[in-house]
Order: C-alpha cells, then structure tokens, then sequence
C-alpha cells in the first residue's frame, strides 16, 4: 500500500456529513495540547509518519483524529495520512492483527511500521480489567466526550518518542 496516498484532514471530512462535521470540530477546538507536548514536538528532528485508519461515523476516531492534526500542524518532521477502514481490513489485520478504528500506524521516515495505537489508549483499556459492560460503557462514553484527552495526548506522545528513538 502507499501511504502517501492518504488524505489529509480538510479532504476527509469532505466526506463527513454536517453532524460529523460539528462534533469532530468541538474536539478540535476543544483540544489544548499540553506544553510539555508542544515543547517535545517542536523539538522532532527526525521524519514520523502517521497513517491513520478511520471512519466518520466513529465517534472513537473523532475525539483522537484532531490530536494527529494538531501535533502534525507544529512540526513539518510529522506528517499524518488518513485511510478509511473500509476496504483496508485485510491490511489492518496483517499490519496489527485487528481491524478496528482508529488505528494509528507511526512510520519511520522510510514508512517502516515501528508501533501502533488502536482504538483507545492502553492506560485507558487497562481501566476496563475487571469492569462489568456498563461500567465499561460509562467510561468509553466518557472518553467519547474528551474526559480522557490527557490520556491520549500522553499515549501518542509516547509512540512518537519510541519512534524517534529508533
């Protein structure tokens, strides 16, 4: 696959309806990166890649896609691809053993696969040991409304900096 053939935020939400739309942009204007994290990617100096397998309709997705914007948007060493999962399974599977969303593949500047991040952040699965389905839903209903954002900022961080050192 050539990940370079990704889209980019503005052509992915081309396909997103006005709903989609509005509730991915509350995240994105809701999202304050940390200044630590801010100060950490400024500081990249290698390339990192991002491919970012996800759906519109995913309100997972949704609150994690505008991190990888954010991010990308402070330093030109970071760049982010993102594909539907739809039509992309077998690959997912391959690549992580699993075709859920989102899926984010951090590459070397080379597009090597290097680590990965799916669907929530594992301090936040870690959560979920020992919960019953309703208070396994309440948390991910409150990941869905931004309660967990520090979570994932600190999760992808994590994966950038893995990456970086290798």
């Amino acid at each position: 696959m050539d990940f370079k053939k990704g889209v980019k935020i503005d052509e992915y939400l081309n396909q997103a309806t006005e709903e989609q739309k509005q509730i991915l942009t509350y995240h994105q204007e809701k999202i304050i990166l940390s200044s630590e994290a801010v100060d950490y990617i400024k500081s990249v100096n290698k390339p990192i890649n991002l491919v970012v397998f996800s759906e519109n309709y995913c309100p997972d997705c949704v609150v994690t896609l505008p991190f990888i914007t954010k991010i990308c948007e402070l330093n030109s060493n970071l760049d982010y691809y993102i594909f539907k999962r739809e039509g992309n399974e077998n690959l997912l599977n391959e690549m992580v053993g699993e075709a859920r969303i989102p899926t984010i593949l951090f590459l070397n500047g080379d597009f090597n696969p290097l680590s990965f991040y799916i669907e929530f952040p594992e301090r936040l699965k870690s959560k979920f040991i020992g919960l019953n389905e309703d208070e396994k839903k309440n948390i991910i209903n409150d990941f869905r409304n931004g309660r967990y954002y520090s979570i994932i900022e600190k999760e992808i961080i994590e994966h950038i900096k893995s990456a970086c050192a290798n």
